[in-house]
């Protein structure tokens, strides 16, 4: 995996099309250190194309269906909450350059399993490009992306740059 940010589309016309603005750019954040890192470069992508910037969460909700579980379930809406307010939190001193640049930001958290989810809000919002980092945490393929980057690298249809997180 490259240290330089890597760009990936998939070959149709109507995606290499040289009239394709970026309009929407989805952002996912897990609250880590690592996933932090696309962020730069997103505002900046956002910034330069007056895009809307969505920053999403997946909160993974519990599946199991014992008690101890059950009584998760019912504080699960609350965490969506959480979520969604810690994310505005994520944007820190990059508020001010959006805001110079007039471009709207909007902290979104859904549920689900990560991959599935950030591929599915990519075609609900009508995505034009994903921005994500890798984890970046071990030198072989499938690690070195880490298992959500490599979900959505394989089945995402809209435009996916993907920045190797320093560990």
């Amino acid at each position: 995996i490259t240290e330089t940010p890597m760009l990936l589309v998939r070959g149709n016309e109507r995606m290499l099309s040289p009239e394709r603005a970026i309009r929407r750019i989805l952002v996912p954040l897990d609250g880590s250190v690592c996933a932090r890192q696309a962020l730069p470069l997103a505002v900046d992508l956002a910034a330069q194309a007056k895009a809307e910037l969505t920053l999403l969460s997946v909160v993974t909700p519990p599946y199991l269906q014992t008690p101890e579980v059950m009584g998760a379930y019912l504080q699960y809406d609350e965490a969506l909450e959480v979520v969604r307010g810690r994310l505005g939190d994520e944007l820190g001193g990059y508020k001010q350059v959006l805001a110079e640049h007039g471009v709207t930001v909007t902290p979104m958290a859904v549920s689900g399993l990560p991959g599935e989810a950030i591929v599915d809000e990519a075609i609900d919002l009508c995505a034009d490009l994903v921005v994500m980092a890798t984890h970046g945490a071990s030198g072989l393929r499938r690690w070195a992306l880490g298992s959500v980057a490599d979900k959505v690298l394989h089945s995402i249809t809209v435009p996916l740059l993907l920045v190797r997180a320093k560990a």
